[in-house]
């Protein structure tokens, strides 16, 4: 069994996650992908696993493009580097998948004590503070089709009067943002003329 999720930590995914009933084989593994290191999450993925009673049998990381606008302390990328992340994610797959098809424990790097010790109590603070979905607004822009809501992992979006509207509960992945064709979804004055990260841009164009 492989579970995929962001590298965030994000207290919504870890809560669905302890609910959602696992049925079939009881090694697990995780993939995670990130902007650049995955922290904790596999620290709270073995957590969540043995509470389970199931094996954790390791994860594995994939680097990809940042697509995170509104952190001023980790800009997006340009786009020939987005391209290189994407095609060395791509070619990685093959030997994730045929590890966890032979049955093979995943070892990556450990976590050092001072990195357990800084993020396991900053991680509950983050996300409270500052995955708030408060400062995401529709400009005029919209067209009210709705692909946001439909993109939302965490259904955090309603469509009202033609316009998106968002409750609290967002794991701040960006989909709604990157994703509106008329790049009409703003978040506070932050995102303002920024680019926006989508990935079947770069899918499309390297098909082709």
């Amino acid at each position: 069994m492989v579970l995929y999720f962001s590298a965030t930590g994000n207290t919504e995914y870890i809560a669905f996650l302890e609910k959602l009933e696992l049925t079939g084989s009881k090694d697990v593994y995780f993939v995670f992908t990130s902007g650049g290191y995955a922290g904790i999450s596999a620290a709270l993925g073995r957590k969540l696993v043995n509470k389970k009673g199931m094996n954790y049998r390791g994860r594995a990381e994939f680097t990809m493009p940042r697509n995170y606008p509104i952190s001023k302390k980790y800009p997006l990328l340009p786009e020939d580097q987005n391209t290189e992340r994407i095609r060395s994610a791509v070619e990685h797959i093959p030997k994730v998948a045929g590890q966890i098809r032979s049955g093979e424990r995943i070892k990556l790097r450990r976590l050092t004590y001072f990195e357990k010790i800084i993020t396991y109590p900053f991680n509950p603070i983050w996300v409270k503070h500052k995955h708030i979905s408060k400062p995401f607004y529709a400009t005029d822009a919209c067209i009210g089709c709705g692909k946001c809501a439909r993109l939302c992992p965490l259904n955090n979006i309603s469509i009202v009067d033609k316009k998106p509207v968002w409750t609290d509960k967002c794991a701040h992945c960006m989909a709604c943002l990157g994703n509106c064709p008329t790049e009409a979804i703003e978040y506070g004055k932050i995102t303002q003329g920024q680019y926006r990260y989508r990935f079947g841009k770069y899918w499309d164009s390297d098909k082709k």
